[in-house]
């Protein structure tokens, strides 16, 4: 009788895991906005300020580990119009707001700077390690919009005249130079292949395109080799037409 060798036995394994966390994601065991509400979210329905996020940041953070696979999910007719309401940009639209002066939307704005690095310690969870790897692509997708919006107001705070906002102007390069690190950061990330799906890949590659096509002019000889540098790591890694292209093109663009 023929044997089955230690490796096979692991790659059975490993392919059944697979599956089985896949038939998970598409059952949507999420909850239901009531049930999440009951558990301290505030109502999606309302644009959420700091003091939401971290009240939400605080229920989701008690199903990571008791109930990892019922965090709300990308697509989830359930679940679904929370996560993207965690990751909406209505939530900083103060920053439109004539009424409020550049002082206090810096303030605001300053404040979401965690957001972003709470979410993505919600849905990292090395138990159930790639089971949320869509909604991780959207919160690094989001984190790269909302370090843009940070860059527009520092623009807008270092070409004003109101003396209030003279000491904010000093910052301006500090805030570039952060969107040039969640940017390579970002990249980096992608460049890890296996870890996503191909479809998130290619949407991450169009969202990152578009941004760094919006910002490439300001970008000094040092921030345009750093992102070469990480495009170049993607570029090596992918094997999606699509983002090669998009990748090549903007590389070319720096």
């Amino acid at each position: 009788m023929n044997t089955i060798s230690l490796k096979q036995i692991f790659l059975i394994a490993f392919v059944l895991t697979g599956i089985f966390s896949c038939a998970k994601k598409q059952e949507d065991n999420s909850l239901t906005l009531d049930e999440y509400m009951k558990m301290g979210v505030p109502d999606p329905a309302k644009v959420w300020d700091i003091n939401d996020f971290s009240q939400a940041y605080g229920a989701l953070a008690k199903l990571k580990w008791d109930r990892p696979y019922q965090l709300p999910v990308k697509g989830s007719k359930k679940s679904g119009v929370l996560f993207e309401h965690m990751l909406s940009l209505k939530n900083v639209s103060f920053l439109m707001d004539s009424t409020l002066s550049l002082n206090e939307k810096a303030e605001r704005i300053s404040a979401f700077v965690l957001v972003c690095d709470h979410w993505i310690d919600i849905y990292s969870n090395p138990v159930i390690d790639n089971y949320y790897r869509s909604e991780l692509i959207d919160i690094q997708i989001f984190n790269l919009r909302l370090t843009e919006k940070m860059v527009n107001l520092a623009t807008q705070i270092n070409n004003s005249d109101d003396p209030t906002a003279v000491v904010l102007k000093y910052g301006y390069k500090t805030i570039k130079m952060n969107y040039v690190s969640c940017l390579t950061t970002e990249l980096k990330n992608q460049s890890h292949t296996s870890q996503f799906l191909k479809q998130d890949l290619e949407r991450m590659a169009d969202s990152v395109f578009a941004s760094v096509e919006r910002n490439r002019e300001w970008m000094d000889s040092s921030a345009r080799v750093d992102v070469k540098q990480s495009l170049r790591l993607v570029l090596d890694s992918t094997s999606s037409d699509h983002v090669r292209n998009k990748y090549t093109t903007l590389e070319k663009s720096l």
